[in-house]
Parts: structure tokens; C-alpha cells; sequence
């Protein structure tokens, strides 16, 4: 099955809350609203600032915000930020060197429809998408 991780499901959870912001929020406000802990929300947020997804100011007034429009921000960048590019198998381009099935071309280019089919469903959706 394929299955996003716990921590890709919290950045969409704190995305979406941050989208519906106007102002910076810290850590501690994010963690308080989501109810994740504030160590957790300290981790997304360096791998989203990391993918430009999420820009911060320090200090005593800093927080995060938004660096992309919600229609602009896609599921699959918001996974990618979080674990790396995702292959829904083996036998991708990705991953060729575990996949017994890649010299076997036709059947890897089937394998490779289908990996890209997921990709672009996820590149189709938008935060705005999921938070509205």
C-alpha cells in the first residue's frame, strides 16, 4: 500500500493552517493549534524552509509564513519536502537497482506508467485543495 508518512501528514496539517494566516506564527503556536509537539513542528518546519515552501524571520517577533500561494503548492511538493521523491515501486527510474523486473523493458515502462500517473495525481493537488 502506498502510504504517506506521519510527518508528511503533518506538514499538510500545518500548512493548511498556516495558509489561513496573516500573520507569522511560531512554533509554539503551531504546535498548540495542531497539537503536535513542538519539537515535531520544529522539524517540518527546517525540511519545508529547506524546499522554500515555508519562508522564516528570527527573533523575538519571527515565526514562519508562507513563501508559495496555496494554489501554487502542490501535494507532491509538500511529500517530496518532507521524504524525498516517492516511487509507488521498485521498478522506476528511481529505483532500477532493486527491481529484478528492469530488464524486462515493456514491463518496467508499464511499472513506470504507473509511478507517473501517482505523481501527477499528487502534483494536481493543491493545498487550496485541501484545506477548503
Amino acid at each position: 500500500m502506498f502510504k504517506l508518512s506521519k510527518m508528511a501528514d503533518y506538514s499538510i496539517v500545518l500548512l493548511s493552517r498556516m495558509s489561513k494566516a496573516e500573520d507569522l506564527l511560531s512554533t509554539s503556536e503551531l504546535a498548540e493549534e495542531t497539537q503536535l509537539s513542538e519539537a515535531t513542528v520544529a522539524k517540518i518546519m527546517r525540511l519545508l524552509v529547506k524546499a522554500e515552501i515555508v519562508s522564516s524571520i528570527r527573533g523575538a517577533q519571527g515565526g514562519y509564513r508562507l513563501a508559495v500561494l496555496p494554489e501554487n503548492l502542490s501535494a507532491g511538493d509538500i511529500i517530496t519536502a518532507i521524504d524525498g521523491p516517492k516511487a509507488l515501486t521498485a521498478c522506476t527510474d528511481d529505483g532500477a537497482g532493486e527491481c529484478i523486473l528492469i530488464k524486462n523493458s515493456a514491463m518496467a515502462m508499464r511499472l513506470q506508467k504507473i509511478n507517473g500517473a501517482v505523481k501527477n495525481a499528487l502534483h494536481n493537488i493543491s493545498l487550496k485543495d485541501l484545506y477548503v
